[in-house]
């Protein structure tokens, strides 16, 4: 739960619910994060949707070949004259 949504699942169903957070539960929230009492109080939910959750399939692994760069064999070298990010001028 967040200021915007509320959200959560059902594994059994596959099944993941959005719902958007009334002002009166958001105004309780922020409350809440502040350090105040919160009194208990009744939110009913309505106008959500749903999505199936995306599952794993076993033994298969993403590949991010195609955004990774080719590891080059030296390391670059820092320079030896830098103060806080910037290079100082030899004379």
């Amino acid at each position: 739960m967040d200021r915007q949504s509320i959200r959560f699942s059902n594994p059994k169903r596959k099944k993941r619910f959005v719902y958007l957070t009334s002002p009166i539960a958001a105004e309780k929230l922020v409350e809440f994060d502040q350090g105040k009492d919160v009194q208990p109080f009744e939110v009913s939910m309505s106008a959500g949707y749903s999505e199936t959750m995306r599952s794993k399939t076993p033994g298969f692994k993403r590949s991010n070949k195609r955004n990774k760069k080719p590891k080059s064999k030296r390391r670059p070298m820092p320079s030896r004259y830098r103060e806080y990010g910037a290079r100082v001028i030899q004379r």
